[in-house]
């Protein structure tokens, strides 16, 4: 019985510790349960935090050899810059080289050029200085032949206005004669002496030969006027002389006379020409181109410097043509 009171009072004191032991087996426990825990976190933590830490020391690793990479690249290119570089450089160098050896070859070729040139421009001096004593030469023969053919000329155009007066004055004495054969009565026509009476055919015959020697010379007058137009004037000359021998009294006989003045006109023989013209004004004064012969004519003794006598015969142009476009002209020359 003591025993047992002694016990429960034993129990009675012990309960507390007991029960603070219990606690604190409890809490040893419980600690121990999240010491675990706590050491699960940490070691997960630590397993992600060596994962980040092998991610990140990859990437960073990547990165580096990235860089890396490009690092090569860059010095790669820059020792191909450098090469480049140096192969201008080199380049440069031949370039001034080859540009010196050009300005000197330049430069001598140039002074041998210069003294080819002087060489060539006295030799071309001396030759122009021994052209210009010839010329000076020439000059004064020139002038001599000149002075000789005008003192030629002179005379020719002396001797051919002194014949174009003649043959003007003949001119109007035919002219004073036929006023006055008219004047004292009418002039009788001869009859032809020859008997001979043609008959039908013979006369159908002689207008046949005379139609086809009308269009002969037609055709050779126009020959005559085409190589004059085409400054043929010899050959124009020639047509209109064979025509004048063939058809003394042919319908172009006058205007092949003016023509020939006409061709040596162009020819500048202007004394012949005169003659031509006169030709026409003296035998044949009532033609129609008498006023164009007058008019050439005193063109002509203008161009031999004969200008009194080109006025004379400008003022007979006027005085007897003077509704004439010829006449106009020869006012105008005569002013």
């Amino acid at each position: 019985m003591n025993k047992t009171k002694l016990n429960f009072l034993l129990i009675i004191c012990l309960s507390p510790f007991l029960v603070q032991c219990f606690a604190t087996t409890q809490d040893m426990q419980n600690t121990n349960i999240r010491m675990r825990t706590i050491d699960q976190k940490v070691v997960a933590v630590q397993k992600d935090l060596k994962q980040t830490m092998g991610k990140t020391v990859q990437q960073v690793q990547s990165r580096q050899a990235r860089v890396s990479d490009q690092v090569d690249i860059q010095q790669t290119e820059i020792l191909e810059l450098k090469a480049q570089l140096e192969e201008s450089a080199h380049y440069n160098r031949l370039l001034q080289e080859r540009n010196k050896e050009f300005a000197t070859t330049l430069n001598s070729r140039f002074m041998s050029m210069e003294d080819s040139l002087n060489t060539k421009f006295d030799q071309l001096s001396s030759r122009l200085d021994e052209l210009d004593r010839k010329l000076i030469i020439s000059e004064n023969s020139l002038r001599e032949v000149k002075e000789a053919r005008a003192k030629e000329a002179a005379q020719r155009a002396r001797e051919a206005a002194q014949r174009a007066r003649e043959a003007a004055m003949a001119a109007e004495r035919k002219a004073r004669a036929a006023k006055s054969s008219r004047k004292s009565g009418p002039v009788e026509i001869t009859p032809d002496k020859r008997k001979t009476k043609p008959s039908d055919e013979k006369t159908s015959n002689t207008s046949t030969n005379k139609k086809k020697s009308s269009d002969s010379s037609e055709a050779l007058y126009n020959k005559g006027l085409s190589e004059f137009k085409g400054k043929n004037y010899s050959k124009a000359i020639n047509i209109f002389t064979e025509y004048l021998n063939n058809y003394p009294n042919g319908n172009r006989a006058v205007n092949s006379i003016f023509w020939t003045g006409e061709t040596l006109y162009a020819q500048k023989e202007f004394e012949l020409a005169i003659l031509e013209y006169q030709k026409v004004i003296a035998e044949h004064p009532r033609h129609s181109k008498v006023p164009d012969a007058l008019l050439k004519q005193a063109m002509a003794f203008e161009k031999i410097n004969d200008i009194d006598t080109a006025q004379v015969i400008y003022n007979k142009l006027v005085k007897e043509y003077p509704s004439s476009a010829q006449a106009q002209t020869a006012k105008k020359r005569i002013n």
